[in-house]
């Protein structure tokens, strides 16, 4: 798949999925959690703390360069938010010079698991 076409699925894409969804999903002043080892302890603190994003991730001031010249999109699996799926490596990523966002999308308040509460 060539460069324009690939942008026209993202494109086409966000069109389908739209922006406000994203755009209330992760807000600015979310929190911002500890690094974790792995994926128990990360859910575990994502139970606690369902509005925490991981550390290096949605950093709105952070500029591609050369070496890492586009961004990283981590995006959660369907029942979890984006704290317990990448808790350990967004810091990484973040750290080796990436640009790393995110988002949390599914049940009400982020929380790991889907809620009608």
């Amino acid at each position: 798949m060539g460069a324009r076409a690939r942008t026209a699925a993202v494109l086409g894409a966000l069109a389908v999925l739209g922006t406000p969804a994203v755009a209330d999903a992760a807000p600015d002043n979310a929190p911002v959690g500890p690094p974790q080892t792995g994926w128990p302890a990360a859910w575990a603190y994502s139970i606690e703390h369902p509005d925490a994003i991981p550390q290096g991730m949605n950093d709105f001031s952070c500029r591609p360069d050369a070496a890492h010249p586009r961004p990283v999109v981590l995006v959660n699996g369907t029942f979890e938010n984006s704290y317990a799926n990448w808790a350990m490596y967004s810091p990484q990523l973040k750290a080796d010079g990436y640009c790393v966002f995110g988002l949390d999308y599914g049940g009400p308040g982020h929380r790991p698991v889907p809620s009608d509460r």
